[in-house]
């Protein structure tokens, strides 16, 4: 742990840090004890919006899907599932404090702190699997709007392949030309806004799909045993923020309000994917498409849905394979920089990987399931209470509340993961 090189902050002699009881004692700790330059951090609204913006996204398309593998329960896994990530987005920021009075920066770095390397590189391996996988769905989705957008307005449908190539192209320019993108308040305001968009325009054909005077309900189901796993792990996806966490309550004016923050911004998020999945179900049941998009009649609105989220997805996904690239170079060369032709071939590397997953599984509904399953289940879920757990484990005495949080989000993560992970590959290799 002495490897570490960290900032101190005042976090031990707070009784009680890290409780639901005791959290709101860090009140009486200053903000510029936590972080230096507070006239460049964000307020509370914008640090709102920022969690907004993480929050939704893609997730959002698998939706209604999410109720056809589970049933009209489903939409209580919404609400359950919002509640275990709000909760454990609240304790994976908990768990940057130590006992030492030290502030941690990454979740890597708590999984080094707590379990040494090999804590670390799980972390890593995780994180990588996350990011590369959802390279794999951003491709995948950029290539089934173009193939639709063209086939609707055009009448050209090319081998789906073409699609693939081309959106492959368009996300590996940038990662060629550029050795570093970040992400602009611009992109993530565009992708905010084209998931409301989507919100919007899905949820209200859908009602209007329902108010028909000939419209016949179609099957579905109040609840499904076996789509359980499934539908839970596709919801998941849909609430996957936490790694991003450290950075936001880190720039945040009064960090001691990231709790509050974060319930109100996921209570938000939450509403939102319930009507969006509740819409989508009520209209199409069972035979309800995913992305939800693939539902509906092609229309101007949908249309214009198709182009936006396909151009918010092609815009974030080198955002994903940089970031990648750019933790791999830094414990490739450590002392001195990658060189760019190496830079490159790495960075084409990835993509060709989560190309070749998009190829292999051209399924965006089960391929979701699946690496939601192996690699959200677990980051946002089950392990920020293990670390949470081990981390404060004689520092504070749990409440009923927390234990029962504790234990059912476990209890969620590793469901979704081992059994999530075996029926969702199993139906992506065999499934119709």
């Amino acid at each position: 742990m002495s490897n570490l090189t960290l900032p101190v902050i005042e976090t031990s002699s707070i009784k009680g840090y890290g409780s639901i009881e005791g959290i709101h004692q860090l009140d009486s700790i200053t903000t510029q004890n936590l972080i230096e330059d507070n006239s460049k951090l964000a307020t509370n609204w914008e640090t709102f919006l920022s969690i907004c913006c993480i929050l939704m996204g893609t997730g959002v398309l698998q939706l209604p899907a999410a109720l056809k593998e589970g049933g009209w329960a489903g939409f209580f896994y919404i609400f359950l599932t919002g509640l275990m990530s709000n909760y454990a987005g609240m304790l994976t920021v908990r768990c940057l404090y130590t006992k030492e009075g030290e502030r941690l920066s990454t979740f890597s770095d708590m999984g080094f702190y707590l379990y040494g390397n090999l804590g670390k590189q799980t972390i890593q391996v995780f994180k990588v699997l996350s990011m590369l996988g959802a390279g794999s769905i951003f491709i995948l989705l950029a290539s089934i709007n173009l193939d639709q957008l063209f086939s609707d307005i055009f009448g050209w449908k090319p081998h789906f392949l073409f699609w693939i190539i081309v959106s492959s192209i368009i996300a590996l320019i940038p990662m060629i030309l550029f050795k570093e993108i970040h992400e602009s308040p611009l992109i993530t305001f565009f992708g905010t806004f084209t998931t409301i968009f989507v919100i919007v325009i899905a949820s209200s054909i859908s009602i209007l799909v329902w108010m028909k005077p000939d419209f016949e309900y179609p099957p579905s189901s109040a609840f499904k045993l076996s789509g359980l796993p499934i539908s839970f792990s596709s919801i998941c996806f849909a609430f996957g923020g936490n790694l991003l966490y450290p950075d936001i309550e880190k720039g945040m004016k009064t960090p001691q309000s990231f709790d509050k923050v974060l319930t109100y911004s996921s209570f938000v998020v939450t509403i939102f994917y319930a009507i969006m999945a509740f819409a989508g179900y009520l209209a199409f049941g069972d035979n309800v498409l995913s992305p939800v998009l693939l539902s509906f009649n092609p229309n101007f609105f949908v249309n214009a849905a198709y182009l936006l989220i396909t151009a918010h997805v092609l815009l974030t996904a080198p955002l994903l394979f940089i970031s990648i690239s750019g933790d791999m170079e830094k414990d490739m060369s450590s002392e001195t920089e990658m060189k760019p032709f190496y830079r490159h071939i790495l960075r084409a590397t990835l993509l060709f990987l989560s190309v070749g997953a998009a190829l292999a599984f051209p399924d965006f509904e089960k391929l979701i399931a699946l690496i939601s399953s192996v690699t959200i289940s677990l980051l946002s879920y089950a392990i920020p209470v293990f670390f949470y757990m081990k981390m404060y484990d004689g520092r504070i005495s749990f409440g009923f509340s927390d234990s029962l949080l504790q234990y059912s989000t476990i209890f969620v993560g590793l469901f979704c993961f081992f059994v999530g992970t075996y029926l969702s590959s199993i139906d992506l290799l065999f499934g119709k």
